[in-house]
């Protein structure tokens, strides 16, 4: 089964070591889902002056669902 999960890279300053990458701790089961739940992460970031950019990758996860 494929779920998603996002990622995304948020810098405080305009150099390189001022970038870290976030990754959101929730796995949706829709990319749809997963692009909202983005959408409020890069918000709630570009609210606080933070530069941030990210997108929703696929993840394929073998087994039984709990």
């Amino acid at each position: 089964m494929t779920y998603f999960v996002a990622v995304a890279l948020m810098c405080m300053g305009p150099l390189a070591v001022d970038c870290r990458y976030a990754v959101r701790p929730i796995i949706t089961a829709t990319e749809s889902d997963c692009k909202i739940a983005l959408d409020k992460q890069l918000k709630a970031a570009t609210d606080k002056k933070i530069f941030a950019v990210g997108s929703c990758f696929p993840v394929k996860m073998d087994g039984e669902n709990t």
